[in-house]
């Protein structure tokens, strides 16, 4: 097992190629460096983005460092987390601990193998 899989970072100018024409899953969580929830996220999507190596793809989006995406999807309170399939946001919710992730994940694969 790959135990040094990053999440990787999105932003504006890479947010359509990144995430709208994925082939697989996408969560895009939209943070800002300021709050706590972000360093305890930060632990849960590392573990998950190793437990779901190419199944899924997890990214960050620094709202310090961006805006315009982030304002298209009315993202303003604390970290939010966005989850998109076929470029269409099917799950929308704030922090969340790694078990319900990973619930949230295993429903989203068992949806996309199973039209």
């Amino acid at each position: 097992m790959n135990n040094h899989v990053s999440v990787a970072t999105v932003n504006d100018e890479n947010f359509h190629k990144k995430v709208i024409e994925s082939t697989i899953p996408v969560i895009v969580v939209f943070e800002k460096s300021c709050w706590g929830t972000s360093h305890i996220m930060k632990s849960i999507l590392e573990k998950v983005a190793i437990d779901y190596v190419n199944k899924i793809k997890i990214l960050k989006y620094n709202m310090e460092q961006n805006s315009t995406t982030s304002d298209y999807y009315r993202i303003e309170d604390s970290t939010t987390i966005l989850v998109f399939n076929k470029g269409n946001v099917i799950y929308k919710t704030g922090f969340i601990s790694k078990e319900e992730f990973e619930k949230v994940i295993n429903s989203i694969l068992s949806d996309t193998l199973n039209p």
